[in-house]
């Protein structure tokens, strides 16, 4: 669920413009925008549209669409739930935004309704128990079906274990600390490339690890398709390995499913219900992998 605004100048004549970069720096901002599958790629906007999130806690995004700027009107996003600090940090936008503006309107876009300034602020506080108490509903009404949320970063999925500790606890907290833990880590979250075989034109995915980098892949090489916004049915998983050092791919593509089968069989670490923390990795154990793999 998301809680949508459009927020506007109301001055009939003369009309304030809004200085995205001064909201980006004033509410202490990092950002950048999603691909086709909802991994962040940090500090680029993608056609006058940006996700932001706060490096010190980071939550599921603010969508910002700035595309009708020069009209003095933005369009601010949350999705639901999400944790107090990130409540907080997007009404750190609105703040900014009557500063810059000085007469603002404001309109929920899923309410059909128009708020005037203070009016909307003394909502908060039911904008953070109403995030909380959906949070409790979806772990509830999932039931043992996993949960998968877009986030700032990357997707994250809430496994049975995680629902029952949200569906027990009472505050945002706890929430706000597994989003963070989740996403703050200096790591490489898989995507694949799509291509297309030209001689029997079916779709391939394939994946690329990098040796010596602390990695995030999924466990089923398709779980992607469940954010993909390209419709496409994808015929074969794929991996390939870059040495870093030579900037150079091994040669060949491999089967991805044998690829993590073999991963799994030695220590490693679960990220999240889907997917794993392949850690750095040298030439010469991925080599020998390889070895397996291709027997």
């Amino acid at each position: 669920m998301a809680l949508t605004l459009q927020i506007r100048d109301k001055n009939l004549f003369k009309k304030n413009k809004i200085d995205i970069n001064k909201i980006i720096e004033v509410c202490n901002f990092n950002y950048g925008s999603w691909n086709d599958f909802y991994i962040l790629k940090e500090g680029e906007s993608k056609e006058n549209t940006l996700v932001a999130y706060n490096l010190d806690s980071i939550g599921r995004g603010i969508f910002i669409n700035y595309q009708k700027i020069n009209k003095s009107l933005i369009e601010i996003q949350i999705n639901l739930p999400t944790s107090e600090k990130e409540i907080n940090d997007f009404y750190n936008i609105i703040k900014e935004l009557k500063t810059q503006l000085k007469n603002i309107e404001i309109y929920c876009v899923e309410e059909n309704k128009r708020y005037k300034y203070n009016e909307f602020l003394e909502q908060k506080e039911t904008v953070i128990e109403f995030s909380l108490n959906t949070l409790k509903k979806q772990c509830e009404e999932s039931k043992d079906e996993y949960i998968i949320y877009t986030a700032a970063m990357w997707p994250l999925t809430i496994s049975n274990k995680e629902k029952e500790f949200f569906l027990n606890s009472a505050p945002l907290k706890e929430f706000e600390i597994f989003l963070n833990s989740k996403q703050n880590i200096d790591c490489y979250y898989s995507k694949p490339t799509i291509y297309k075989n030209q001689i029997n034109d079916k779709y391939i995915a394939n994946y690329t690890l990098t040796d010596e980098c602390l990695s995030i892949f999924p466990i089923d090489g398709k779980s992607f398709l469940n954010f993909n916004l390209i419709n496409l049915n994808i015929d074969e998983f794929t991996i390939q390995f870059f040495i870093f050092s030579e900037k150079k791919v091994i040669d060949g593509f491999y089967d991805y499913k044998k690829f993590i089968d073999e991963i799994m069989k030695n220590d490693f670490q679960y990220f999240d219900s889907t997917h794993i923390i392949i850690p750095p990795l040298s030439k010469n154990y991925l080599l020998s992998i390889l070895d397996k793999i291709e027997k």
